[in-house]
């Protein structure tokens, strides 16, 4: 069980904290579940939780393409050592990733839509959750229409309804567009978390350093 912390400040609404991130990348998991626990460590803190779209491989065609072949051709060497660092660091987090399922690198536009059509607040969360569940630790394909249903309607949604947008393409150019705007304005890293609309977090840092952060924000706000 961890320790629970008292507020410095306890602000009058929720407090915003906009994640912007991508399904397929696994330092965006990790850093998922790190706020998880740092928000775990403040229970009286209430948050306004959102997510933003971001593409880490904006180019790969709408099918995917073949996992192995993408990294060695991203990182080349051995793609063996990655996957070991990467399940160290997972670990630490309590994520047990399942590199071996993994057969394909999808494009992950239909899945920010998805995203984007879930309530904001838990549900949405909950979609995020769920598909990076499916990714890495299940071995899915995110980028096929049917398991993007299929996996929305677990956290929520109706799945029919998700079937026939994804089946129209609605809102993909306008989610297209605010990964885009969000790339031009600076982020090139994922995951990246803005803490009550003004302090950045760079990276999945550890849970210790999140709470650091909140604090100063929420300090920060009742000095005003």
């Amino acid at each position: 069980m961890c320790e629970t912390l008292s507020l410095p400040y306890r602000p009058a609404v929720p407090l915003p904290i906009t994640i912007v991130s991508d399904i397929v990348c696994p330092w965006c998991f990790i850093g998922h579940r790190r706020l998880g626990d740092a928000l775990a460590r403040l229970p009286e803190l209430e948050t306004a939780v959102d997510w933003r779209p971001y593409q880490l491989h904006p180019y790969v065609p709408r099918e995917g393409v073949s996992f192995d072949e993408h990294y060695q051709r991203k990182f080349g060497g051995n793609i063996d050592a990655l996957r070991d660092r990467m399940q160290d660091a997972g670990q630490s987090a309590g994520i047990d990733f399942q590199f071996d399922l993994i057969e394909r690198v999808p494009n992950t536009l239909a899945a920010h839509t998805v995203i984007d059509w879930a309530p904001a607040g838990e549900t949405r969360t909950a979609v995020v959750e769920r598909l990076f569940e499916a990714y890495f630790l299940e071995g899915k394909d995110v980028g096929d229409s049917e398991v993007l249903a299929s996996l929305a309607s677990e956290a929520g949604l109706e799945r029919t309804d998700v079937a026939e947008r994804l089946a129209r393409d609605d809102d993909r150019e306008r989610i297209a567009a605010e990964a885009d705007t969000i790339r031009r304005g600076g982020i090139t890293g994922v995951p990246f978390f803005l803490i009550g609309d003004r302090y950045p977090i760079v990276g999945a840092q550890s849970p210790d350093t999140i709470v650091q952060v909140i604090e100063r924000v929420l300090s920060m706000s009742a000095a005003t």
